[in-house]
């Protein structure tokens, strides 16, 4: 796909050289070659004054014993093809002779019953170039039937063998001779001077264009290089990106390669960018799963992973590198789904001790708010329009003068048992405790002021809160361990007020302010117990729904009565 892309937008950078003819002799089986004289002649004729060099895919033992290719191996352009085969009694010397042209340190044992073909010293000597055929290092590679690369210096019994493409570069002058440092590099020397080096076996880049290909009268005298391939059905090999090739093929791909410079590298330096690009990213994707939330760590996955496979091709585009990371990627996306599971953990563990935290203090509206980020916990407010509800228990103080602390803080917590789950079910907030009372406010909704309904709301708890506490207490009159009858009053006024986060960096809270909370105060302490006094503003919104009776109240700092009004219950 990378090799693709390249030849898609570097179409002119990676072309196949145009100085390789390919002579492709078609055949229902190679094996006939021998059977056609006519044919053997033919190709001798047009060969014998061909000047480039020429590369022949033939059975070297049957072609040094044909006289017509006997000759035509004579001419000093003609590379010498030998292959190998199992042998019980090696010509060691031999192939000590055949690998000088192939400098390479002191190797172990490869394989004692290998011998090469054919077995002539002659064949080998100078001034002939010669190489072998094999186009695959072991034998895994060749059932497979699948080449991603090309062999400059193959195995023998106790040395390394060159190949056809070396054989070519030195008959071609390129190279004086060739040393193998390593048995997984070949280096080009000239002068006795390292001019080049390769990767053994050599990676390929495969082109997209096809190989130009002749017919035997075709074939004029030419300086370009001519590999000669008879062909059958079984002839056929499949490259890298899995299209169908020859030997002829593979062969004039890896000379193209090589003489144009264009063979993908792969070196320590690429190998240390795709460990740096790895753990850069891999570091991105740790840091943001611990230090942001759920969306910011999958979006930061998912551009890590298609980012990753990006880098690579753009540096196979550009750079012309052969760089399989799939073990990275493979390690990304696994690292991307333990980063984005651990977030979700986290982000899970944290909503759930926040829920637990404040919902005993937020409405559940707010709460939600919170938990998706759509509201943070900053010091600042805002007008609303809201419904402020204050409760006080009458004569507190009388009630709890003979008790233990112990006693009135079990009283305190029964009290609010009753109170808070249903000032939370009409949607309320509870803004403060008073220790025998409480302030709580309605209307804090998410989109936009509701006066009415908050109004609705803060009416409907306090009464629900006065009917539940004479029930309980009609009920079980030991439930809150007193003589007497607990009774509480209930002041509810509606207005425009400042909301929000009020106090400091260390301590702050949710809380509303302003002149509207302030009558609030005054109407619960005019209130008659066990009754539920609203203001004027309240009582303008709730009247459809609630029965109410007028009244008036002295306002503290003020000569004049104020308006009130006693919620009597909800009309019929």
């Amino acid at each position: 796909m990378k090799q693709d892309l390249q030849q898609r937008y570097q179409p002119n950078s990676f072309r196949f050289l145009s100085k390789i003819r390919l002579l492709e002799i078609p055949l229902s089986n190679r094996s006939d070659f021998w059977l056609k004289p006519k044919l053997i002649h033919q190709l001798a004729v047009a060969l014998n004054s061909y000047q480039g060099p020429i590369i022949l895919n033939l059975d070297p033992r049957k072609a040094f014993e044909n006289p017509e290719l006997k000759k035509l191996l004579r001419k000093k352009n003609v590379i010498h093809p030998f292959t190998t085969e199992e042998s019980a009694h090696p010509d060691i010397p031999l192939e000590h002779f055949v690998s000088t042209i192939l400098k390479q340190p002191h190797l172990s044992l490869m394989s004692a019953r290998l011998s090469l073909v054919p077995d002539k010293k002659s064949y080998f000597e100078e001034p002939y170039a010669y190489g072998s055929l094999s186009y695959v290092q072991d034998q895994a590679t060749s059932a497979a039937q699948f080449i991603s690369s090309y062999p400059l210096a193959l195995q023998g019994a106790h040395f390394y063998l060159p190949t056809i493409v070396l054989a070519t570069l030195k008959l071609m002058h390129k190279c004086d001779s060739f040393s193998m440092p390593y048995t997984t590099q070949v280096d080009c020397l000239k002068k006795n001077q390292i001019y080049r080096s390769w990767k053994n076996p050599l990676p390929l880049y495969f082109y997209k264009e096809p190989i130009q290909t002749i017919e035997l009268r075709e074939v004029k005298n030419s300086k370009s290089i001519l590999i000669v391939d008879p062909i059958d059905a079984s002839s056929f090999i499949s490259n890298f990106h899995g299209n169908r090739m020859t030997w002829g093929d593979l062969v004039a791909t890896a000379l193209s390669n090589v003489l144009q410079d264009q063979t993908p590298w792969q070196n320590g330096k690429l190998l240390a960018w795709e460990l740096i690009q790895f753990l850069l990213l891999a570091s991105l994707i740790i840091y943001v799963s611990f230090a942001k939330g759920i969306r910011a760590t999958i979006t930061t996955a998912v551009i890590v992973l298609l980012c990753f496979p990006l880098l690579d091709a753009l540096l196979t585009i550009f750079t012309n590198a052969r760089s399989t990371p799939i073990e990275e990627f493979i390690a990304l996306s696994f690292l991307a789904l333990t980063g984005i599971s651990t977030r979700t953990r986290i982000d899970f563990e944290e909503r759930s001790l926040i829920e637990r935290a404040l919902s005993g203090y937020v409405s559940q509206e707010r709460l939600k708010r919170l938990l998706y980020g759509k509201e943070k916990l900053l010091l600042s407010g805002h007008k609303r329009k809201l419904t402020s509800l204050l409760l006080d228990i009458r004569a507190f103080s009388q009630l709890t003068h003979t008790m233990a602390p112990e006693q009135v803080f079990d009283l305190i917590q029964t009290f609010f048992s009753i109170v808070d789950p249903l000032i939370f079910a009409c949607g309320g907030t509870i803004d403060k405790k008073t220790g025998d009372g409480l302030l709580a406010f309605f209307g804090d909704y998410e989109k936009e002021d509701e006066p009415k309904r908050a109004a609705l709301s803060a009416v409907g708890a306090a009464l629900a809160i006065q009917d539940k506490l004479n029930q309980l207490q009609n009920e079980q009159p030991k439930i809150f361990h007193l003589d007497q009858k607990l009774q509480c009053r209930i002041g509810i006024n509606s207005g425009e007020v400042m909301i929000g986060n009020a106090g400091s960096e260390r301590h702050f809270n949710y809380t509303i302010l302003g002149e509207a909370v302030n009558f609030t105060q005054r109407l619960e302490a005019a209130c008659p117990p066990q009754r539920v006094l609203v203001g004027g503003k309240t009582a303008e919104l709730i009247q459809e729904k609630f029965k109410l009776c007028k009244t008036e109240i002295k306002v503290k700092h003020q000569e004049e009565l104020a308006d009130a009004y006693l919620v009597e219950g909800p009309r019929a």
